[in-house]
């Protein structure tokens, strides 16, 4: 089951790549660095800061550059870690929740909502992600922020109308 809940927050983090034909470009989408978070994290943040917030993970899986931390008893919320060269200090680069778990943005956008909230909260998307439907969701939409010279974003995976998952993360 572990194995199959990973491999599927895999695949949805790839599909954020997805290729250009299946891209809708859509205007502006852009909102502020401060309204990209989930449960109250924040890409850039420090990994003592998380703890401090949800204390120690349930789970830990660490790969030398990465550390992913798994809360929850159904590991719905993850929040990864990057520990490499590649920043100055360890922060976190990405956050996901994959169930309607009390895990929000700033604006009280969460797993289980309709998707129609997403435009009337945050306005049209930056881009448009569409799939087939033999994936988990049919539509990411995606808004984007800067911060500390970094593309942030915060995408939101949509099947049958609801929100499925929500994703905060950066382009490394």
């Amino acid at each position: 089951m572990k194995k199959i809940l990973f491999f599927t927050i895999l695949c949805f983090v790839m599909s954020l790549t997805a290729s250009a034909e299946k891209l809708i470009p859509t205007e502006n989408g852009t909102i502020a660095y401060e309204r990209m978070a989930l449960g109250g994290i924040h890409i850039f943040d420090k990994p003592q800061y998380v703890k401090q917030i949800y204390g120690n993970p349930k789970r830990t899986q660490n790969n030398g550059t990465f550390s992913t931390f798994c809360y929850g008893q159904d590991e719905s919320f993850r929040i990864r870690i990057i520990n490499s060269d590649l920043r100055s200090a360890p922060c976190v680069i990405s956050l996901i929740s994959n169930a309607n778990n009390e895990i929000e943005t700033p604006d009280g956008i969460h797993v289980g909502m309709d998707e129609d909230v997403l435009i009337r909260t945050y306005g049209k998307p930056y881009q448009i992600d569409e799939a087939d439907k033999t994936n988990d969701w049919h539509k990411i939409y995606h808004y984007a922020g800067y911060e500390k010279a970094a593309y942030c974003f915060l995408s939101f995976a949509c099947r049958d109308g609801e929100i499925r998952h929500i994703t905060c993360w950066y382009y490394l």
